[in-house]
């Protein structure tokens, strides 16, 4: 699990205080109104910061944070990103006659897994790869897997990616994330004082 709570300016957070002190619960409701803006944005650029080290969709990849929001009687709020390794076949894959051909970092060139293939379970497409290897190069080109006895065919093992949160943890995305996050608490502390003081 990899998870960022929001930091504010301290000098933002004087100034709501400053100009709504006379405002009951003015303070509190224009900053968790901007936290919680805010966190809307943060799932979105740490979507883009990991999908643009891995070939993940980003359906896949936001369906794995979640948000604990602020409020008026707790400014407290982040982001949480929590999930198992990816499976295989959520990456860049694509079925060839001799396997599984691969990508998931966009910095990396395809890799074709030979032992590899498409299957499905549970209802959903899957990549598998049978722990038997066969018994050299020239027992695999003369004997299909299909044609082999069972126990050669089987077991077989779901093959899985990197997870979401491993990669959302590295510090050079993180800290990407949280100076986005800076940046985006700023202006929408900025609008919302401006839209509490515009109704006073």
């Amino acid at each position: 699990m990899s998870d960022m709570s929001l930091a504010m300016n301290e000098t933002d957070r004087l100034k709501v205080m400053a100009l709504l002190s006379g405002v009951r619960d003015g303070a509190p409701r224009v900053l968790s109104r901007a936290v919680n803006k805010t966190l809307d944005g943060v799932r979105t650029d740490a979507d883009r910061e990991i999908r643009s080290i891995v070939t993940l969709k980003k359906k896949d990849v936001m369906a794995t944070f979640s948000t604990r929001k602020a409020s008026v009687r707790s400014l407290s709020a982040r982001v949480v990103c929590s999930d198992k390794p990816q499976s295989l076949i959520k990456f860049s894959t694509s079925q060839r006659k001799t396997g599984v051909s691969v990508k998931v970092l966009k910095s990396s060139g395809r890799t074709v897994l030979k032992h590899a293939f498409y299957a499905a379970a549970a209802g959903a497409g899957q990549i598998w790869e049978r722990k038997y290897k066969g018994r050299g190069q020239s027992a695999r080109r003369a004997i299909a897997y299909g044609a082999l006895p069972k126990k050669y065919r089987l077991p077989v093992e779901k093959l899985t990616g990197p997870r979401v949160a491993d990669i959302m943890g590295k510090p050079t995305v993180l800290k990407k994330i949280r100076n986005q996050a800076d940046e985006r608490l700023h202006k929408n502390i900025d609008q919302q004082l401006k839209y509490e003081l515009s109704r006073l």
